[in-house]
């Protein structure tokens, strides 16, 4: 079977793991296994430890989401799902990164 996803998971009501269906889990473990594949946690740390320069963690964060954007060829909720999968990113600060935030708007500059 090939699915082809139309929306994020992150984005519809139904985001309680313990209601999923297999749909659902099938999707979760190819997005984990791609993200793992496309931004391995070796060149993760790295990008994120050489963007110390920039000051702030916050700037830190914006700085490595751009750069796996570019250099992984990923999406920006991609790049910011793999960062808190590895730790960079709080669960509760994950809105504050995504596109369209004020926190996104400053980090244009960089």
């Amino acid at each position: 079977m090939i699915r082809c996803r139309t929306d994020s998971i992150f984005n519809r009501a139904n985001t309680d793991p313990r209601n999923w269906g297999d749909n659902e889990w099938m999707e979760w473990h190819a997005n984990a296994m791609s993200s793992a594949l496309l931004m391995p946690r070796p060149a993760v740390r790295r990008l994120f430890d050489a963007n110390s320069r920039f000051g702030s963690r916050c700037s830190q964060i914006i700085k490595t989401i751009y750069d796996l954007i570019e250099f992984c060829n990923v999406s920006h909720e991609a790049a910011l799902y793999r960062l808190k999968d590895l730790g960079y990113v709080q669960a509760n600060e994950v809105r504050s990164f995504m596109p369209g935030s004020s926190l996104m708007a400053c980090g244009r500059s960089l």
